[in-house]
């Protein structure tokens, strides 16, 4: 070779130096990607590879070029620099945002405590009530409270409600505040609304549980928040039991609320309470959905019997293992939904089909049978409605789980691969959930892989509606569902059966 010609090679585009570094980067960065199969990461590797080789060998070519073909060369390289550097930054940032959704399950979960107060318009439109009080205009002023009598109750929360009272004393600078005991919820309430005490410490969560009855049913409109205590709950369910989710079968419980105004948390009332069974190796889904009333045991509560959305007042871990010990089966993941979660998922996978099993009205739409086509809204008001239909809760934990089956055959589609990006986006912030991102990985590598055909399998346990008192509100009878045992059993036998690693197929549900 000529003294010319390897003058040449030494003033080599830098470009292509860049690129070659780039390259170096995008091939460490693809094979970190284990979310997507090697057999797609190779061929995207091979395809820069193969533009890399060809610039390079223009690059190197030791001929006589005009300025402008050098020029093009480095402009290819710039290019190829350019789409190099974006996969290097891109496929980073895209994973941590998987991971952000997923990891760093907190290890405590906060719960509130308020301090209530009656309105100033409420006391003065029941003046007769509170005239002789001294405290028909309400005070916002925590210590303005300082030698009042706070109401508590006896029944339930106890150990939250001891750890309010002892910040109060601290916050309030006394040894003891003044208490008013009531045996229950229900009578520390109505003492509040009778002028008896001028305040209340209760639990944020059992707000909603208040307003579902005639008495108490503009609670937050007639009441106000003098100061809230913000407590801290370990988890106990930090760690799911140490499988691998794409070789063994596993079990999720899906628990979520209608309060779209409130901060998604692992403490409250669960409207929607669903079993997930996933056997992938056989590619099978069990879904159970159980009525929000069933009155099963509160591990909280010692095992008393209470309505199942009232388990999680004391955290998913009381309602997972009050579940797990009801039907005696294996269960220790959960993710937490509100059902504003449904709206915006179905919207990222560009709506979703349904068969409709009768018509009905919710929300602002009519729904008639048949094959429907839902987008957010819809689906979300198909989701929520329960008043118009003739099962009630039960007709809406159907629909419940007929949208939830739509969903899942959607993002087991090929489809979902043009809507990842859309999807988490509309999961950000939507869930609380204790499974491990590096399983969602092995999940969404192996139905990438193969993309399967999953049986899915679906059962809603109904019961027999009725009156009872309950161990979170105890006094007060309230509307439960009493469950079908033969039902409880045969769901629960399914999901044993699936566990072990058995085919399932479709049953009528026993009567």
């Amino acid at each position: 070779m000529k003294l010319r010609d390897l003058r040449k090679i030494k003033r080599a585009p830098l470009t292509w130096l860049i690129a070659l570094v780039l390259f170096i980067m995008f091939v460490i960065v693809v094979l970190k990607l284990t979310m997507v199969p090697l057999k797609y990461r190779l061929p995207v590797l091979g395809v820069f590879l193969m533009f890399l080789l060809i610039n390079g060998v223009f690059t190197f070519k030791p001929v006589e070029r005009k300025k402008s073909r050098r020029t093009g060369v480095t402009v290819l390289n710039c290019i190829l620099s350019l789409m190099l550097l974006v996969m290097d930054i891109g496929i980073p940032s895209f994973e941590k945002r998987i991971r952000d959704m997923f990891e760093d399950v907190p290890e405590t979960e906060t719960t509130t405590i308020n301090v209530y107060a009656m309105t100033t318009d409420y006391k003065t439109e029941h003046i007769d009530l509170f005239r002789d009080t001294g405290h028909v205009i309400t005070s916002l002023n925590l210590d303005d409270y300082r030698n009042e009598v706070f109401l508590t109750q006896t029944a339930v929360d106890q150990q939250n409600q001891q750890e309010a009272i002892e910040w109060l004393n601290k916050r309030l600078n006394v040894a003891q505040i003044a208490l008013n005991p009531k045996e229950t919820l229900w009578a520390a309430v109505g003492a509040l609304y009778q002028g008896e005490s001028p305040v209340l410490i209760m639990n944020e969560g059992y707000e909603g549980m208040l307003e579902e009855f005639d008495p108490f049913a503009k609670f937050s409109e007639d009441t106000v928040v003098i100061a809230s205590i913000t407590l801290e709950i370990r988890n106990s369910l930090l760690d799911p039991d140490n499988i691998d989710v794409t070789k063994d079968p596993w079990g999720m419980f899906i628990g979520g609320n209608d309060e779209r105004s409130k901060r998604l948390s692992t403490i409250g009332r669960t409207d929607v309470n669903m079993l997930i069974g996933v056997d992938p190796v056989h590619k099978q889904f069990l879904i159970i959905s159980m009525p929000r009333d069933a009155y099963i045991p509160n591990p909280a509560l010692n095992d008393g019997l209470d309505k199942l959305t009232h388990l999680c007042n004391n955290g998913i871990a009381n309602t997972v293992t009050g579940l797990k010990t009801y039907l005696d089966i294996p269960l220790t993941r959960y993710t937490m939904v509100n059902l504003e979660t449904f709206k915006k998922i179905v919207n990222a996978l560009d709506g979703v089909d349904v068969n409709n099993p009768y018509s009905f009205h919710g929300g602002k739409y009519d729904f008639p049978a048949g094959e429907l086509h839902l987008d957010g809204e819809q689906a979300l008001a198909y989701v929520r409605e329960r008043k118009s239909l003739p099962n009630g809760d039960f007709g809406r934990n159907e629909h419940q789980t007929i949208v939830l089956r739509a969903i899942l055959r959607r993002l087991l589609s090929v489809e979902i691969i043009t809507r990842f990006n859309d999807l988490l986006e509309s999961l950000k912030g939507t869930f609380v959930t204790n499974i491990r991102v590096n399983d969602i990985y092995r999940l969404v590598n192996m139905q990438m892989s193969d993309m399967a055909e999953w049986n899915m399998i679906s059962y809603q346990i109904k019961g027999t509606t009725g009156s009872a008192q309950t161990a979170s509100m105890p006094g007060l009878h309230l509307s439960v569902v009493y469950l079908n045992e033969t039902q409880v059993n045969f769901v629960a036998d399914q999901y044993r059966r699936l566990m072990a690693g058995e085919i399932l197929e479709q049953q009528e549900m026993p009567q």
